[in-house]
């Protein structure tokens, strides 16, 4: 694929998408676990200029901040934690939200108490009538509606073990960027940016980084030169 078509493309996806899951392959060890952090930081300190991402506030304009999701299902260390907000690792790609919606449009509640007992959550809503609809009750299981996943490191989604089959809805749903340096890669994605001749997906994307025009500051450029230190002794075990 045209380098300069993977630039537009990429840039184009990211800057038009608000909710964005990274997602590596944990086959591809430390390399690639650097290399999806480094994004994250990357699209989290870029300023992204399209109207999608702005909104007027007074006589000024401030950036919305996208929200950038690391899906890993294995612990990380803690120096990797402190680059990465908590809120915003999901390690297992399992565990949804339950929203519990109470229509009292017709009932003049005012007041609602909440109290947990033997791991069952109690909600308390009054004053309402006798004859309360409770049909106003319901329950729904939330998506994470991600706009954009971006897979680093993984030749098929299959590969990336519970962080797809966990997903399978979301997949479907949203845009896939597929970043890639496996020869054997099956170009499942929208765009496919698969490169064999560069060996580390750190050094990958820090060649994305910096063509696309993110921001590459020194918290990314730790975290995608720890995957590039790892690469080498890795090399070094297998001499």
């Amino acid at each position: 694929m045209n380098t300069s078509k993977e630039k537009t493309q990429m840039g184009r996806l990211i800057e038009k998408s608000n909710n964005i899951a990274v997602i590596p392959a944990v086959g591809a060890g430390i390399d690639g676990l650097s290399a999806a952090i480094g994004l994250i930081l990357s699209i989290r300190d870029t300023s992204f200029n399209n109207e999608i991402n702005q909104y007027e506030e007074d006589e000024s304009n401030k950036r919305m901040e996208k929200n950038v999701f690391l899906v890993y299902p294995k612990e990380i260390s803690q120096d990797y934690k402190d680059y990465v907000n908590p809120n915003f690792i999901i390690e297992d790609p399992s565990l949804r939200d339950l929203i519990v919606e109470i229509n009292y449009s017709d009932s003049p509640a005012s007041k609602v108490n909440y109290s947990i007992d033997n791991e069952t959550l109690k909600i308390v809503l009054t004053p309402v009538k006798r004859n309360f609809n409770t049909n106003n009750v319901k329950t729904k299981i939330m998506d994470r509606n991600f706009d954009l996943i971006i897979t680093i490191g993984a030749a098929r989604k299959e590969d990336l073990g519970l962080s797809y089959f966990d997903m399978e809805d979301e997949y479907k749903k949203a845009v896939i960027l597929n970043i890639d340096n496996n020869n054997d890669n099956t170009h499942y994605g929208l765009l496919n940016i698969v490169n064999p001749k560069i060996e580390s997906l750190s050094l990958l994307m820090i060649n994305l980084i910096l063509r696309n025009g993110l921001t590459l500051n020194s918290n990314t450029g730790k975290a995608l030169l720890t995957g590039l230190i790892d690469l080498d002794k890795d090399k070094e075990r297998t001499n």
